[in-house]
């Protein structure tokens, strides 16, 4: 069972600054006040002793209330001090009902506190303040007809009703200003999102600027030195040296071509078909026949070990990038002279394809960061190998558009990629096949 205190209201808890501006307002009208009971006094020239001391106490609440003490104290005796105004005006009054009206006032106003002790203290103040004058005081002009009982009744109906109002305002008030607060802290984690994302996005601009002015300048550069060399120096020139000079265009047009699809794939990979059957076995024996191609000059060798008639659920053109995009990233990075592998094979619902190739292993950081735009086993500028740092990222949006998934393995002397790709039922199967026999 929880601690009976933990039933007992707490208060709002003002920060400190609007705590002293509301404080000041009440003993700024205490002070006034105080003011107004000792004008009201001589004015009516009627000497009364409850009065006269109800004034007194009403100047040491005042002084108590600006005292340097704790807010709570402070707090109660600026309540204490209004409400000895009501009574000390009741009194100067000779009890007039219009005069009783001035306790609705007194709570109302040490409402500005939001703090549950100032009600309790009004009507524990009413109910105290109507006794004492009721013993001090039974003269015949409020004795009779049980007039004390009734204006006390009164009083306390005021205090009561006030009080409950309050409350309730505050309790819905408190409520309103917790669904603000919390509105406030989301709006100011999406502002910081919005911040994190438009930082990440400048990062990006940066890094596809310096992708765009290296990567696509250095082909760019070729392709214009030899074209310029043939067209002034072709007479001059051997055809083993002109055709090198071709085939150099050709390698870096190709290279550009690869640069610019990757790009355009990384701005927008869009959901495939979801009809969709590729044989990866034909798709594999294609792409790696144009990657030896476009490396020639490395001398490599691509094995293909991908089970024929394996069917899987990407469109054609999606598997043949990713494809490329690993081979030739796999014979990048070979070490000189070995060769690189792709495997394909069933497991359960899923088709299995690696590629895999001899090189020096990978860090378990840098395998994490690998299929992140713009990101390369060797950032300097003075790496050995070309690239935007886009490809495998391309890799990857593929395949989770294909509802695949990629990991990557890392062990000394070999680095392997492995794509699961959903498998095409058998009946898609046999109708592709069935396609395939028609067309023949």
């Amino acid at each position: 069972m929880p601690p009976l205190r933990s039933y007992v209201p707490r208060g709002a808890g003002l920060p400190e600054a609007r705590w002293r501006l509301r404080h000041r307002l009440v003993c700024a009208v205490l002070a006034l006040h105080l003011v107004i009971l000792v004008g009201y006094g001589l004015l009516a020239r009627t000497p009364d002793g409850p009065a006269s001391v109800g004034t007194g106490i009403v100047a040491l609440a005042l002084a108590m209330a600006l005292a340097p003490l704790n807010r709570r104290t402070r707090a109660l005796a600026a309540t204490l001090g209004l409400l000895l105004c009501s009574a000390t005006l009741v009194q100067l009054s000779h009890n007039s009902a219009v005069m009783h009206v001035h306790y609705v006032f007194a709570v109302a106003l040490t409402a500005l506190y939001e703090d549950w002790t100032t009600y309790v203290a009004a009507i524990a103040f009413v109910l105290a303040e109507h006794l004492v004058v009721a013993g001090i005081d039974p003269g015949p002009s409020i004795a009779g007809d049980r007039e004390p009982l009734r204006f006390t009744l009164v009083d306390l109906v005021f205090v009561l009703g006030t009080s409950a109002t309050q409350l309730v305002f505050w309790f819905y008030g408190g409520q309103d200003a917790s669904v603000y607060r919390t509105e406030l802290a989301e709006l100011d984690q999406g502002r910081t999102k919005v911040q994190d994302r438009l930082r990440e996005l400048e990062t990006t601009r940066e890094d596809l600027l310096a992708t765009v002015s290296h990567e696509f300048r250095t082909p760019l550069t070729a392709i214009q030195g030899a074209a310029m060399t043939m067209r002034k120096h072709r007479a001059r020139l051997a055809e083993s040296r002109v055709d090198e000079m071709l085939d150099a265009v050709l390698v870096n047009s190709e290279r550009l071509g690869r640069l610019l699809e990757n790009m355009l794939t990384a701005a927008e990979v869009r959901p495939p078909d979801g009809k969709a059957v590729t044989d990866v076995h034909q798709v594999a024996l294609e792409v790696a026949e144009l990657v030896e191609s476009a490396h020639a000059r490395r001398t490599p060798t691509v094995v293909v070990a991908v089970q024929e008639r394996l069917e899987a659920r990407i469109e054609g053109s999606a598997l043949h990038q990713i494809l490329a995009n690993l081979l030739d990233n796999a014979i990048v990075h070979a070490q000189p002279g070995s060769h690189a592998i792709v495997s394909g094979a069933v497991e359960a619902d899923d088709i299995v394809v690696t590629v895999a190739n001899e090189a020096q292993g990978v860090d378990a950081q840098m395998l994490a960061e690998l299929f992140e735009p713009f990101t390369q086993l060797d950032s300097s500028s003075t790496r050995a190998q070309e690239g935007a740092g886009v490809g495998l990222y391309v890799v990857r949006r593929l395949v989770e558009v294909s509802s695949g998934s990629l990991s990557v393995r890392s062990q000394p002397g070999w680095v392997s990629i492995e794509v699961r790709l959903p498998r095409a039922p058998a009946r898609d199967v046999d109708l592709t096949l069935a396609e395939r026999f028609a067309g023949h």
